[in-house]
């Protein structure tokens, strides 16, 4: 006598062999960030805009063969900077499910660009002396219980929603600043 087990024809997403993401590095977020955080280094514009095209897609979806897309919705520019960036989302989001991949709307979780109406801004993560955590070049660490702070990550993710993507990815959730690694010894501050 034999045992019979029932295998299910359905399969989700996140099986294995199914969710085959890539973290897509495009668009002109994506452009202005490489120039920040790399001080001003040359950046390909075109390969950051083709990213975003029915090209970049297929090339995604057919020759790669992955079936989610993490794209760039927010890098953590002020919203007078990133409103483009959330218009060339919304035109990306809809080009890679056309394409018949799903997608992530990625969000800067921890920290943000010291620049524009976010000087103002009185969320940043201070260390016991009152001074900000450094993030790269240009951005410091926000505090994840200030209130202002959670209400822009609820602006944020209300719009990857409102864009129609699939889900929210959010990079870097990590409290205080990020430890660095030369020639195998860690330096720094971390936690």
């Amino acid at each position: 006598m034999g045992v019979t087990t029932h295998q299910s024809s359905k399969t989700s997403s996140f099986d294995i062999g199914v969710h085959r993401p890539v973290y897509l590095w495009g668009g002109p977020g994506t452009v202005r960030m490489n120039r920040l955080k790399f001080m001003g280094a040359p950046v390909d514009k075109a390969v950051h805009a083709e990213a975003h095209t029915p090209v970049g897609a297929r090339r995604m979806a057919e020759e790669a063969a992955f079936s989610w897309a993490y794209l760039m919705y927010n890098w953590g520019f002020p919203p007078e900077v990133e409103e483009q960036d959330w218009a060339d989302f919304r035109r990306a989001a809809e080009v890679y499910q056309g394409a018949g991949m799903r997608v992530f709307g990625y969000v800067q979780f921890s920290n943000c660009v010291y620049d524009g109406s976010f000087r103002d801004k009185d969320w940043y993560a201070l260390d016991p002396k009152g001074r900000p955590f450094y993030y790269y070049t240009g951005r410091y660490m926000t505090c994840w219980t200030h209130s202002g702070w959670l209400d822009h990550l609820r602006t944020i993710v209300r719009g990857i929603v409102e864009a129609g993507a699939d889900g929210v990815f959010f990079d870097n959730p990590w409290h205080g600043i990020q430890p660095l690694n030369l020639g195998g010894v860690w330096m720094g501050p971390a936690g």
